[in-house]
């Protein structure tokens, strides 16, 4: 019988035998603020010459800092470099030589300034986008000093076609106040967050596919274009997930006492990791018990209100706690954002009830509206990045229809293998999580997803067809996407899986195009 149902709703498809064991990211971020060490870096990562002459010179005032990044199969050769300082409103004349210049900044800023003056990027280094992970690294370094205005503008070489296109889509805009050189400024006091997770909902082999990721890089840079437009002049600051699961693996092999690389023989640390979000799921931390705890937001029919429960065919959330307690280990808790804490919130009561013994939370990204939660709670938190201030926030796979998404109550699951879902953007939701965004701008976002979705489908489709020969259609869909989802149209409308989920998202885009003028 188990059997015979796992067949006819078309089960664990193309799925690993094993969890994946989550390793640390060939690149490496470090940061260096004491002089003595920041000149031990360059030399020791092999910057000499006029190049080391000249950074040696730039930093020589106060509180400058480094961010630096390494290939780690480099042999610790240095791949890109910024230079940063903090920069007081009184030094701005001297800094940049003109009044309007000076004037403009002081009247579009309240906080701290920091300035970002120098860049190195090695031209023969093998980091993709390279730029951008300098740029993302060193500002949420900056916001996690209160930093809330951010200035680019090297003072002795030009601005890269690439570095102004990674600024643009940061959300920095040209200052062209200034005759004497180019100066980029962002306004960093609430930003918006983009978490750029795609590539982990799709299954090998095309996760690794030269097409796909061409194509899931692309999309995500229209993304953050068009993200930049809901608040022009304001940070949209993008996190990768391989750095990020850098950060967080060191976080949580450091709170379990283990090496954060796998060892030769099989060491584990008293603490159990459960993650409890959209994040490492399916994935096994080093040297450390990993238990995910399965947990979906689920919006009512109208789309008002949500809650947190299991996710669709797992147990419900107080067997999964109670499983969860059954290891008698402390627990790691595990998350990409913690914000408005909505799932701890709903989980803190069952750990209570069941007597878990939370050692700490850990997450991506930490807000000052978190981190005041948590001591509420009276619980530990640490997080790879710090944003006191968050606007609003993006996973990039749930606003992309099929891909993910989040469920809709009172849906039955089609098929076994497709959850009845809600990507919140037009034509399926008017978004009312973005305050003050003007219409026209939250229009093209939504276009902008439909289409990067259409283009992530359509690619997808024709590499299954070449690798199966085969067409990606709906009902095989979940041979691709780890949790495939599709676009809640309410309870009398049922798709066709024999269609392509590419056509469903081509009649998307067309409803889109006939509300156009409502909106514009």
């Amino acid at each position: 019988m188990a059997q015979n149902y796992i067949y006819e709703n078309s089960l664990y498809l193309r799925e690993p035998q094993y969890k994946q064991l989550l390793e640390t990211k060939e690149v490496e971020v470090v940061h260096f603020s004491e002089k003595e060490e920041i000149t031990k870096a360059l030399i020791n990562g092999g910057i000499g010459g006029e190049k080391l002459e000249g950074l040696l010179v730039a930093l020589e005032n106060e509180h400058e800092g480094i961010t630096v990044v390494y290939d780690k199969f480099g042999a610790g050769k240095i791949d890109g470099i910024i230079a940063y300082r903090s920069l007081l409103t009184t030094e701005l004349y001297s800094e940049f030589g003109e009044i309007e210049t000076t004037s403009f900044i002081r009247e579009n800023t309240s906080g701290k300034i920091v300035l970002l003056h120098e860049c190195f990027i090695h031209p023969n280094s093998k980091i993709d986008d390279l730029e951008q992970i300098l740029i993302t690294e060193t500002l949420a370094k900056c916001l996690k000093k209160d930093c809330t205005y951010g200035i680019y503008s090297p003072r002795e070489q030009d601005i890269s076609s690439q570095m102004k296109n990674v600024l643009g889509r940061q959300g920095f805009v040209h200052l062209n106040k200034n005759s004497k050189r180019d100066i980029y400024v962002v306004d960093m006091k609430s930003p918006i967050t983009l978490y750029h997770n795609v590539k982990s909902t799709i299954k090998e082999p095309f996760n690794g596919n030269e097409r796909v990721l061409k194509v899931l890089k692309k999309s995500h840079a229209r993304l953050q274009i068009a993200l930049t437009k809901l608040y022009p002049g304001e940070l949209v600051i993008s996190f990768d997930p391989g750095i990020m699961h850098n950060h967080l693996i060191e976080l949580i092999t450091a709170a379990n006492n283990v090496p954060k690389e796998p060892s030769a023989v099989r060491t584990l640390g008293k603490n159990m990791c459960v993650p409890f979000g959209n994040i490492m799921k399916g994935i096994v931390i080093p040297n450390t018990v990993t238990k995910v705890l399965h947990t979906e937001k689920e919006f009512d029919t109208e789309i008002k209100n949500f809650y947190v429960k299991e996710f669709p065919q797992y147990l419900p959330l107080e067997y999964q706690v109670r499983t969860i307690r059954s290891f008698q280990r402390p627990v790691i808790l595990v998350d990409d954002l913690l914000h408005k804490g909505y799932r701890i919130k709903e989980l803190d009561p069952l750990f209570h009830e069941e007597g878990v013994d939370i050692h700490r939370t850990i997450v991506g990204v930490l807000s000052g509206r978190g981190k005041d939660l948590m001591e509420i709670q009276k619980r530990e938190v640490e997080s790879a990045y710090f944003i006191p201030s968050l606007k609003a926030w993006f996973v990039e796979s749930s606003i992309y229809p099929f891909i993910g998404g989040d469920a809709v109550a009172q849906r039955e699951i089609e098929g076994g293998n497709m959850i009845d879902s809600i990507n919140l953007i037009l034509p399926y939701v008017m978004p009312g999580f973005i305050p003050g965004a003007k219409k026209e701008a939250i229009y093209d976002l939504s276009m902008v997803c439909l289409e990067n979705a259409k283009k992530i489908l359509k690619v997808l489709e024709e590499e299954y067809q070449r690798t199966f020969e085969k067409t990606l259609t709906l009902d095989r869909l979940n041979e691709v996407i780890i949790s495939p989802r599709c676009p809640d149209r309410g309870s009398c409308m049922k798709y066709d899986y024999h269609l392509a989920a590419s056509v469903y998202v081509e009649n998307d885009i067309e409803k889109l195009v006939r509300l156009k003028h409502l909106v514009k």
